[in-house]
């Protein structure tokens, strides 16, 4: 799980890692920007196949909805916004 993706800088690395990426991110246009960055020739197809993105603000997300996105034991990765 990535918290505040922005514009998938890291993210494009993670999804091309990772099993399965979660990205949960609250600014709407970097939402947009994110899906267009995995979208992007430079990602392999089958990596876009492995990014869920969600425009939330993970300080509002319950522990249930936690526990349905990763399903189960996730790694957490961040830049940490300095408001958090």
């Amino acid at each position: 799980m990535e918290i505040g993706p922005g514009d998938g800088a890291m993210t494009r690395l993670l999804v091309e890692r990772a099993k399965r990426v979660i990205a949960v991110e609250v600014d709407k246009e970097a939402v947009d920007a994110l899906r267009q960055c995995v979208q992007s020739v430079q990602t392999p197809p089958w990596a876009r196949l492995r990014l869920d993105v969600y425009c939330e603000d993970i300080l509002n997300i319950k522990d249930e909805t936690l526990q349905r996105w990763t399903r189960g034991s996730f790694i957490l990765v961040s830049n940490i916004p300095y408001n958090i």
